[in-house]
Parts: structure tokens; C-alpha cells; sequence
């Protein structure tokens, strides 16, 4: 588990050095906060002048939240996959 496994801290370095690149590809600035890593990703996004309560706005916000989830999956997976598949090698030598 990447948030908080015993490489937690050593994978949040390897994804904080890789930041600008994460960030590009992701097309947003996050929120990195190594605090709070271990009951949470370590990252976050917000959507400023939204409210949840408001129905008309549900649909323009779950499109939003959509988008920035696969943009998540698609930047982090393979990121924490080779992690954890370099883990795995390292582990068989």
C-alpha cells in the first residue's frame, strides 16, 4: 500500500522528485503535504466557486472530478507500478 506501507515515505521522495513532470502531465498544480501521507494519497486538488448543494452545478462538477481522477490513474499507476515492480526484482536478487 503506497500511503502507508514501510516504503511509504521513500516512494512520496521518489513522487516529489518527479513533481514537475507529475504536474505536467497532469495538467494541474497539487498540493503536496508529506504530513499527512499516511491517511492519504499526500496530494489534493480543489474546485474553487462550486457548492455541492447547489443540483445545477452536480453535473459540471462530476465531469470535473472525472476528469481529474483519470488524469490521476493515468499519471500515478504506472508511477507507483514500477515502483513497486522494482521493489518486487529487488526482493527476488
Amino acid at each position: 500500500d503506497f500511503s502507508s506501507g514501510e516504503h511509504a515515505r521513500e516512494d512520496y521522495a521518489q513522487l516529489l522528485d518527479e513533481r514537475k513532470a507529475i504536474e505536467t502531465e497532469i495538467q494541474f498544480e497539487l498540493k503536496w503535504d508529506e504530513q499527512h501521507l499516511i491517511t492519504s494519497t499526500g496530494s489534493s486538488w480543489y474546485r474553487g466557486g462550486t457548492d455541492p448543494e447547489k443540483r445545477e452545478q452536480r453535473a459540471k462538477q462530476m465531469n470535473w472530478l472525472v476528469d481529474r481522477l483519470e488524469s490521476f490513474y493515468h499519471v500515478f499507476a504506472p508511477r507507483l507500478e514500477a515502483m513497486n515492480q522494482k521493489r518486487s526484482n529487488h526482493k527476488n536478487e
